[in-house]
């Protein structure tokens, strides 16, 4: 008798251990997918990267962008930070037919796991970065919706095609030319909403001085 009340509690313990075991590698393996577009007019092909810090250094997932500039990446629950930073590079950009420009996103996480990545995320990125404000990225945001006349701040992470408003306020940043990766490396003079304002009698900024030099 007391042999088998003592196998049954050993069954017992042994299937009590193997169910934690199976929770805890289930909960390390856990993936949360990251969807969004990459936005020129629609950019196919790009290579999308999502990176654990402000720096881009450390990718914690990647994938490619579809013909219509959609994608969709997984990510270990665990290793995604508060805040989320996306790189597009490469790609064509379905209007033009021309390589699309290299554009980042930084934004908070919100709770469709959704994030377009545009020339007007990409102005958030650089108030935030270049201008060496102290703006934390909410901030920055609601600076550039400021320079920009742009009334909702959550506009800058829509789909500007959407939006002839918002399509006018793209063309104005596609057009000064303040897109980091169109202009040559080291220091850069732009018009318009970029890191410099020449209008404005900024001086020029070199990007390898920023610590962001890896991303263009």
């Amino acid at each position: 008798m007391c042999r088998k009340i003592l196998l049954a509690f050993v069954v017992c313990v042994t299937f009590f251990y193997t169910g934690c075991s199976d929770d805890s590698d289930s909960s390390s393996n856990d993936q949360v997918q990251l969807s969004g577009k990459v936005i020129d007019g629609y950019v196919s092909n790009a290579q999308v990267n999502v990176y654990s810090d402000r720096n881009f250094e450390n990718i914690i997932g990647s994938g490619i962008t579809d013909a219509d500039g959609n994608f969709s990446i997984n990510v270990n629950s665990e290793d995604i930070p508060p805040e989320i930073y996306l790189k597009s590079s490469g790609g064509i950009d379905n209007d033009t037919g021309l390589v699309a420009p290299t554009m980042v996103f930084i934004g908070e996480l919100n709770d469709n796991n959704s994030y377009n990545i545009s020339p007007l995320t990409n102005e958030i990125f650089k108030e935030f970065a270049f201008k060496n404000t102290g703006l934390d990225i909410d901030q920055a945001a609601g600076e550039v919706a400021n320079l920009m006349e742009i009334t909702s701040v959550s506009d800058l992470y829509s789909d500007p095609l959407l939006s002839p408003l918002l399509m006018e306020k793209l063309n104005k940043v596609l057009f000064s030319g303040t897109l980091l990766s169109s202009l040559a490396p080291g220091e850069y003079k732009t018009v318009g909403l970029g890191v410099c304002d020449s209008l404005n009698g900024q001086t020029g900024i070199n990007v390898g001085d920023t610590g962001y030099s890896n991303l263009w």
